[in-house]
């Protein structure tokens, strides 16, 4: 199966796997920066739920270079806005997981590590649409 790239250019079905494996990449450098990042702000005494609207709010600008440059290779900050309005549902999707998990008992580090799963799968679908090429995709 191919499709037209941003360029124009038909691409592969291997160069679409190569893109998700490199979304996955940027995920695990992605979330460990915003686990850190969360965690050390859990650690220094702020809630955690203000401690995740910070990690979100920091990781939207972080994780738009890294999704963008590398795994989508997008340039400047035109799609800026889309991204985060992505961020916004994933936050919010996060956020109301990570209540239910702090509900249940769980303590902060470990409810936010069990909500990183679900919320990586929606972040790839709307991080995906917010960044794909403007080009439909043609099917041969």
């Amino acid at each position: 199966m191919s499709g037209l790239s941003q360029s124009g250019v038909y691409t592969s079905t291997h160069n679409r796997v190569e893109r998700v494996l490199r979304f996955v990449g940027a995920g695990v450098i992605n979330t460990l920066f915003g686990y850190a990042v969360f965690s050390g702000l859990v650690w220094s005494g702020m809630h955690p739920q203000l401690a995740l609207a910070i990690q979100f709010t920091v990781g939207v600008l972080w994780n738009f270079q890294v999704h963008g440059r590398y795994v989508f290779y997008v340039q400047g900050y035109g799609r800026l806005p889309q991204y985060a309005v992505s961020y916004v549902v994933i936050y919010a999707f996060n956020a109301g997981l990570l209540w239910g998990l702090l509900q249940l008992g769980l303590d902060a580090y470990l409810a936010q590590a069990v909500a990183l799963g679900p919320t990586v799968i929606l972040s790839y679908a709307l991080i995906a649409r917010a960044l794909r090429p403007n080009q439909p995709e043609v099917v041969q």
